[in-house]
């Protein structure tokens, strides 16, 4: 085995067009044939559209050409290959001595290849591909805009085919049968979403670095007196992300304290209501809530759990935002 290393090189793909006849029999042969090869494709989770998405250079085509020819007239190899519907990596990379990484890189396109040549069961579409031994010259100059190959299937506006330069492409403007040698444009099966995608990253990516800046910059820091003392800090986003006992009693009321939620509505009235379950406070009693940083809207406590607690407790406030008095509606219990 591995006196044909120096088979890795003899084939070259020919740029020179495939010459074919057009015969109705032979292409509806063609396209049978096709049925069976995208059969064994699926089984083999080869997709068609991937392959046009992923097309090797000329360079490593020729050279999955190659090994794809040397993988199939080795009987061990291809028994392998067949039952597993892997390809054996890393005794073909022992053979050919070229990196697994390079065979798994290329995986879709060599298992392609591979499926084409073992069996000889598709002699019509292999029969297409040009190729050569090295050095006998190809002069032919492609036009790189316009692809022509055999159709092998069609996708809504577009036509899969594969060129004699084995290639598998996506084109348009084609309205041949499969089986048939048709011409076309390449079709734009991912770059056309590449800006908007390259676009929508960049935004994304902006969104995050700005939403984790406002989620650890400090904005609104609240520091609220019911006999314990705690200090409360948020962030742009009015999400509690530091909390501080100033006192002995603060502490005890943020080991009781339950944050369903960590708005600074929903903080405050949880710090009110443990002051109260710890009879620090008792109805009547007096609260200070003193706000410094970003200042809180003049309605931000007309309702919610803060003004739940306060009302319900009947309990005096001073609500200092930023030198700013707040008022609370104290509604009598019944």
């Amino acid at each position: 085995m591995k006196g044909r290393i120096l088979e890795k090189d003899r084939y070259i793909f020919l740029k020179r067009p495939a010459m074919e006849v057009y015969h109705k029999s032979e292409i509806e042969s063609r396209e049978r044939q096709i049925s069976l090869m995208k059969r064994e494709f699926i089984q083999h989770k080869l997709s068609l559209m991937k392959l046009s998405q992923e097309v090797p250079d000329e360079r490593t085509r020729n050279l999955l050409l190659n090994i794809a020819l040397i993988i199939s007239t080795e009987e061990t190899l291809v028994s392998s290959f067949l039952s597993t519907r892997r390809l054996p990596f890393k005794r073909i990379s022992k053979i050919v001595e070229e990196p697994v990484f390079f065979l798994q890189k290329h995986e879709k396109y060599l298992t392609a290849y591979v499926l084409l040549f073992c069996s000889g069961k598709y002699p019509l579409v292999t029969r297409y591909l040009q190729f050569a031994e090295r050095g006998q010259g190809d002069s032919f100059q492609k036009d790189k805009r316009i692809f022509t190959g055999i159709a092998l299937k069609k996708h809504k506006d577009k036509t899969m085919i594969m060129t004699s330069q084995g290639e598998f492409l996506a084109i348009t403007g084609s309205d041949s049968g499969i089986g048939e040698i048709t011409t076309g444009r390449i079709a734009n099966t991912r770059n056309h979403l590449r800006i908007p995608l390259v676009i929508l990253t960049v935004l994304l990516a902006f969104f995050l670095l700005i939403s984790y800046n406002m989620s650890k910059t400090i904005a609104t820091t609240v520091r609220i007196s019911a006999r314990g003392l705690v200090q409360l800090q948020f962030n742009e986003l009015g999400t509690m992300i530091s909390s501080r006992a100033e006192n002995s009693r603060g502490t005890t009321m943020l080991e009781g304290a339950i944050f369903d939620r960590k708005d600074i509505d929903t903080a405050i009235g949880e710090m009110i209501e443990q002051a109260y379950i710890r009879e620090y406070i008792r109805e009547g009693d007096e609260i200070t809530i003193l706000i410094s940083g970003k200042a809180l809207p003049s309605d931000f406590f007309t309702s919610g759990r803060t003004h739940d607690r306060i009302v319900s407790y009947q309990l005096k406030y001073k609500i200092n935002n930023l030198g700013n008095l707040m008022s609370i509606e104290l509604k009598p219990t019944k």
